[in-house]
C-alpha cells in the first residue's frame, strides 16, 4: 500500500476524490489501518444475518399489537 501512495503522489495520479477534496499528500499506511478496517468490516458483517427475525416480530406487532410480544419468544 505504501508503495502504491509514494507512486501515486511522485505521479500526481492520485485518485480524483483526492483532488475533490484537496488532497495532495497521504499519510503512510499502517498496522493499525489494517486492524481498524478488519473490525469495520467485522462489525459490517455482523448485521446480515438478523433482520428476518426483527422483520416477523415489527409484522406480529403490527399485527397484533403489544399482545404480540409474548406470542413471538423468539428475538427476546
Amino acid at each position: 500500500m505504501n508503495v502504491y501512495i509514494a507512486e501515486a503522489e511522485a505521479q500526481g495520479k492520485l485518485p480524483p476524490e483526492y483532488a475533490a477534496l484537496e488532497i495532495t499528500k497521504v499519510e503512510p499506511w499502517t498496522v493499525v489501518d489494517s486492524l481498524a478496517i478488519g473490525k469495520a468490516i467485522a462489525f459490517q458483517l455482523s448485521f446480515d444475518l438478523d433482520v428476518e427475525n426483527t422483520l416477523r416480530l415489527m409484522a406480529y406487532q403490527q399485527a397484533f399489537g403489544e399482545r404480540a410480544i409474548p406470542l413471538y419468544q423468539e428475538d427476546l
